[in-house]
């Protein structure tokens, strides 16, 4: 069988970073045709607000999860589409503070009390923060001006702007926080994967976790995560954990982050077995 040359490959990885690039942008054209809408400022910088801190939590969960899915399918292309989905996340975040500043009319010395305030804003500028640097040394140019082991050091506070950043979308939406969890749970997993990872390679072993191993790692989370929300809305609402419990038993109820994160898990174990399977045949 005939190998692609360089040129197919360019060609290929370059198509599929503009396919990539355009869908990160879908989000940046809908805030730009919501601030175009009749209705007043406020409300379109509030829309704006919710919807560009989605997007950027969501890129954060998926830069994440660059390098398990790399592994896990044996597809190390992966890694250079993580650069661009790292970009937008820290794009968004600053569309989210912006949004922010403009709801506020630029009034920065209410701003600067309100974060000093409320743990909401404390730890979403914390995050913010912390994006800024890894942006900005994003770059080929800085890695080499930084060195390979200090550039590496400083891309690792993603994990800090993680935690900052789904504790801020957990305080902001304490009434309804179920997507923020099912993050919180899937970070988690993300996180518990590398140190797993990490040990393995301690000990000389195959990098690539077994699927019975992504089974029992995944299923501790889905657990965790189901807790951590039957918690949360005991503590900030009183409600009666047995209550929380029939929503997950109920489905009625709709899906719960537990729900969605086993549904994660299957496909993730799925996959892993047909493509395990289909390896073999090769062989």
């Amino acid at each position: 069988m005939r190998r692609p040359n360089f040129a197919h490959k360019f060609t290929r990885i370059g198509g599929a970073k503009i396919v990539l690039f355009l869908c990160l942008s879908a989000a940046t054209i809908q805030m730009i045709v919501i601030f175009s809408g009749q209705t007043g400022i406020g409300t379109h910088a509030q829309a704006v607000l919710e919807l560009s801190g989605q997007w950027s939590m969501w890129l954060l969960v998926a830069v994440l999860a660059v390098r398990p899915a790399q592994q896990i399918y044996a597809l190390p292309v992966l890694t250079r589409f993580r650069r661009m989905i790292g970009l937008f996340a820290a794009w968004y975040g600053f569309i989210h503070t912006l949004a922010y500043l403009v709801a506020n009319e630029f009034q920065w010395g209410f701003v600067f009390n309100e974060v000093l305030i409320h743990p909401f804003l404390s730890t979403g500028t914390l995050a913010l923060l912390l994006l800024i640097p890894l942006a900005l040394t994003s770059t080929d140019g800085m890695v080499r001006r930084l060195g390979g082991r200090r550039w590496r050091l400083l891309q690792r506070t993603v994990y800090a702007v993680l935690l900052v950043a789904v504790i801020h979308y957990i305080l902001e939406v304490r009434l309804s926080p179920s997507e923020p969890i099912l993050q919180a749970g899937l970070i988690g997993w993300l996180l518990h994967y590398r140190i797993i990872v990490y040990w393995r390679r301690r000990r000389g072993r195959a990098v690539a976790l077994q699927v019975g191993t992504l089974i029992w790692s995944g299923g501790a989370w889905i657990v965790l995560t189901a807790v951590m929300e039957l918690l949360f809305f005991h503590i900030n609402t009183g409600v009666r954990l047995t209550a929380v419990l029939d929503s997950y038993l109920n489905p009625a109820g709709g899906l719960r982050p537990a729900s969605v994160a086993a549904i994660i898990l299957a496909i993730v174990v799925l996959t892993k077995i047909a493509k395990t399977k289909v390896a073999t045949k090769h062989d």
